[in-house]
């Protein structure tokens, strides 16, 4: 099961399983959709390492951080989807949604962040 810690009930239906960024290579967001989030972010971390940037990619790695307690990595990330061009992206759920959208909503659930 997918933790949400410290989120509102309004950003755990907008961040459901569904919200997961479903990315060209689908076996990621199967991976994450079983919780298996160690293999998701290596595979995730090597795509990136790849220049392989684009939006899905950093949603599910933001993903795999917040679901891991590591709240200002995903925060680092939602912030860099945001500083890029906005993008529909498929859901697993099989919704196309805002990049943007999904991390203002990730942004906005009473996470704590480290200060700069």
């Amino acid at each position: 099961m997918i933790k949400y810690l410290r989120m509102s009930a309004v950003a755990v239906s907008t961040l459901s399983t569904a919200a997961i960024a479903k990315p060209v290579d689908n076996y990621v967001a199967t991976l994450i959709q079983n919780a298996d989030y160690g293999a998701a972010e290596g595979a995730l971390t090597a795509r990136i390492a790849r220049g392989q940037t684009d939006q899905n990619a950093l949603l599910n790695l933001a993903f795999v951080y917040r679901n891991t307690d590591r709240w200002t990595e995903a925060s680092a990330l939602y912030s860099r989807v945001l500083a890029g061009p906005d993008a529909q992206v498929n859901t697993a759920g099989g919704q196309k949604m805002s990049a943007h959208d999904i991390a203002r909503a990730a942004l906005g659930t009473g996470m704590t962040f480290a200060s700069r």
